[in-house]
């Protein structure tokens, strides 16, 4: 059964769509979808957009005690016939396991959005990668302010999990929002918590 691809832009409502993700994920219920939902983002804003929805969907489902993951990967996707990269995310339900080992300001990984070239997302998805490995739970967190940060963390996840493949593993995510404080002001941050299975 073919699933249809939520495609986010710049502009999409995160509410919206996660309506949009919730109600796909609840027919998967009753037989009709195959599972899971899909989304499909190109750009730095469109995949903001896009895990903004995505933790807005995981707090829709969670009064009925399930929760979401993602598996995200890169898609080659022609554009006005232009090729470009896509993030797809694989969205689905999940049991998610309580970790043990207390949350350590010093263990967060902190993405930043000033930089947005390759290089800068293999080293942070190799920080990723070493963070998983040395984890006693398996699980690694970025957090990440803005969407040009939230894209390279993305981007990150990604790249891991391509380095964990060759390993066996397969890297997945679930997104969260977090209050914090910048130079005085309160800002609202986005948390990757990582974890491979």
């Amino acid at each position: 059964m073919q699933v249809d691809i939520l495609r986010v832009s710049s502009k999409t409502n995160p509410k919206k769509l996660a309506g949009a993700i919730a109600h796909t994920l609840s027919e998967t219920e009753r037989g009709v979808n195959v599972g899971r939902a899909v989304m499909q983002a190109v750009g730095a804003a469109s995949v903001n957009q896009a895990i903004k929805a995505f933790a807005i969907a995981r707090e829709f489902v969670a009064p009925t005690g399930k929760d979401l993951v993602c598996v995200p990967g890169f898609q080659d996707i022609e554009i006005d016939g232009d090729q470009k990269t896509a993030i797809r995310f694989h969205i689905e339900p999940y049991d998610r396991r309580s970790s043990t080992q207390p949350i350590l300001d010093e263990d967060i990984l902190k993405v930043s959005g000033g930089k947005s070239s390759s290089d800068y997302s293999h080293k942070m998805a190799g920080a990723v990668a070493h963070a998983l490995n040395k984890s006693e739970d398996n699980k690694a967190i970025l957090q990440a302010v803005g969407a040009a940060a939230v894209n390279n963390a993305v981007k990150a996840i990604c790249i891991a999990r391509g380095f964990k493949a060759s390993q066996g593993y397969d890297v997945i995510f679930i997104p969260g929002f977090t209050d914090i404080e910048i130079d005085g002001q309160q800002k609202t941050a986005i948390r990757f918590y990582v974890e491979y299975r």
